[in-house]
């Protein structure tokens, strides 16, 4: 028991660091934006993670439209965040005591409308957010219902919210190898950074009650590199385009003739893609589990 104490402590304290900031990247825009530079994630001392949505779309590069399969995924991708906010949700009603699980659950809320600000930014129309605890994708559906009969203590519910946020460590760090899209990368990379802040703030709420939190889906090698390092906080990003450009379309149109504001695809609230304009639709089936369709199990 003193060991394991001993080992509480000495991780609550590796898990107190203090922060430091990441180096700048370098991404020369034009001489008129080159002065301007802006961050979009945030992490405050107990490693709550939010995205500056206001942020998003200034930084956002003028692209090609966005395919069936990469509309699918940022749908998918929102409804993981929502799965992540409804479960921090109903642990903070049934632990009302545990603050953290409040914060992070308005931290998960933002990250959805940051990527819903992506997906007005390439003008594509999705449904409204299904009622909390309710999922139109059964996979999704069973998963947080599970997790919720899991949560039976305080305890119990960290050690639950810890695994998902290892399991959008492992899914999010896959995924980025098949992004081709550079705003996606650039919404993906702040997400995974996100999951790892929160999953070291739920063990060292775990440590604080001396339990030691053992990995269920990252290596040892992995979890350790995570929970031993600083809190991720956000790079500067230079701003692309002129003041006020909303869309994709808009951007593009600085150096495209003949380009016009509309909607460019459309997504159900089953998560497929009904329609793009920038090839077919619905998504393919090979982009199962990754970028497009059924990333990380669902439809």
């Amino acid at each position: 028991m003193k060991t394991k104490k001993l080992l509480a402590a000495v991780l609550l304290s590796m898990l107190t660091l203090p922060f430091t900031a990441c180096d700048n990247e370098s991404d020369p825009v034009n001489e008129e934006l080159a002065i301007k530079s802006l961050v979009v994630l945030n992490a405050n001392s107990e490693g709550i993670t939010t995205l500056t949505t206001a942020n998003i779309i200034p930084v956002m590069e003028a692209t090609n439209p966005l395919t069936a399969d990469e509309i699918e995924f940022l749908y998918a991708l929102r409804e993981d965040e929502k799965l992540a906010r409804d479960v921090t949700t109903a642990f903070a009603t049934l632990f009302p005591d545990s603050k953290p699980f409040e914060r992070i659950s308005l931290a998960e809320s933002i990250h959805i409308a940051a990527i819903e600000k992506v997906l007005s930014y390439y003008e594509i129309t999705y449904p409204a957010l299904d009622a909390v605890g309710v999922f139109a994708d059964s996979t999704r559906q069973s998963t947080y219902n599970e997790l919720i009969a899991r949560g039976t203590s305080l305890i119990e519910a960290y050690k639950v919210t810890a695994f998902l946020e290892e399991e959008s460590i492992s899914a999010l760090s896959t995924v980025l190898a098949d992004v081709e899209n550079n705003n996606i990368e650039l919404l993906v990379t702040h997400l995974l950074a996100a999951s790892k802040n929160h999953l070291k703030a739920y063990v060292r709420q775990l440590a604080s009650m001396q339990v030691i939190y053992e990995p269920v889906v990252l290596s040892a090698e992995l979890y350790n590199s995570i929970i031993t390092a600083p809190f991720a906080m956000g790079n500067q990003y230079q701003v692309h385009g002129q003041s006020g450009l909303m869309t994709n379309t808009r951007k593009r149109a600085q150096t495209q003739n003949g380009l016009s504001d509309g909607p460019k695809g459309e997504v159900n609230r089953y998560g497929e893609c009904i329609q793009t304009t920038y090839g077919e639709a619905p998504g393919s089936t090979s982009g199962e589990g990754r970028v497009g369709k059924g990333y990380r199990g669902g439809r």
